[in-house]
Formats: structure tokens, sequence, C-alpha cells
């Protein structure tokens, strides 16, 4: 595992950085189109309407602090649960792409996200595979893991609110 730490900000920027640079202009120009399509789509992309490209790189900002933290800690401590937080993390990031890819399945079309979501994919299935093969499994790893899944989905919650509130006071 200790080999692979710093691989979990480096494709996370990497997927994220083709987020940043579409999205505002992506959902300028398909939210009409998707919304008519897909009813329930509207719900989730009206808050993103209004969500500007420096707004949604400072949501990834945040992330990518608290993601570089865990890194960091991951990397100078010897402490199974921290170990399982990175790795739930990384569980979390990859279901995070998996969550785009059947975006894009379902509206049958390009998204911002699809193409490093398909790219970084295979490799982060690797690393967790390789990870969790070098990691002793016990009950401080999986906790840990429960943790970093939980908090990734939680945050990226939190963050998407956070957005779309700060956006409407303005």
């Amino acid at each position: 595992m200790d080999k692979y730490i710093w691989m979990l900000p480096v494709l996370f920027m990497f997927h994220d950085m083709e987020e940043i640079i579409g999205m505002e202009k992506w959902v300028s120009s398909r939210y009409e189109d998707i919304a008519a399509r897909y009813p329930i789509a509207r719900r989730m992309l009206a808050p993103m309407r209004n969500v500007s490209t420096a707004r949604f790189a400072a949501a990834v900002y945040e992330e990518f602090v608290l993601l570089t933290v865990v890194c960091l800690l991951a990397d100078v401590t010897v402490n199974s649960f921290v170990d399982g937080l990175w790795l739930g993390v990384f569980v979390g990031f990859a279901i995070h792409l998996v969550v785009h890819l059947v975006q894009a399945t379902v509206i049958r079309s390009y998204i911002p996200a699809l193409i490093t979501s398909i790219i970084t994919l295979p490799p982060s299935i690797y690393l967790i595979k390789q990870s969790c093969q070098s990691m002793q499994m016990n009950t401080c790893v999986i906790v840990g893991m429960a943790v970093g899944i939980v908090g990734v989905a939680a945050n990226l919650i939190y963050v998407l609110h956070r957005m779309v509130k700060v956006k409407s006071v303005e």
C-alpha cells in the first residue's frame, strides 16, 4: 500500500480537472434537453445551473485538501485504522467514477468526467486490489474503510449542498 498512497491525489486531480473545465458550460448547454428527457435529472441538475467554474473548483479544492491530509496521515503513521481510512477514501473515489459511468450511460451522452472516469477506473481498481492484498485485514482496517467510504459520500453531499446554498444567497 505504501507505494500507492500518493497515486490517489494524482488520479483524483486528473479526473476532477475534466469536471472543473467542462461542468459549467455542459450544464448550461445541456440542462434543458436532459431535464426534458429525464425529469429526475432536473432535480439533480437544477442546483448546478448556478454554480460557476470558480465555485466548483473551490469545492474540488476542499475535497483535494481533505484527501491529501488522509494520504499524509497514511504515509507518516503506522496505524491500521488510518490505512483503512485511506483505502476507504480510494474505494469511495472509485465508486464516484462508476457513478459517472452510470450517469453517462443513462443519458446516453458525454458528461464532464466521463473520459477521465474511463481512464482512471482501471488503475484505481488495480491499486485498490494491490493495497488490499498487501494489508492485513483486521477490524481497525475494516472500520477505517467504512469511515472513509461514508466520509467521501457525506463530503460530496455536503460540498454540493454548500455550493448551491452559498450561490443562492449571493
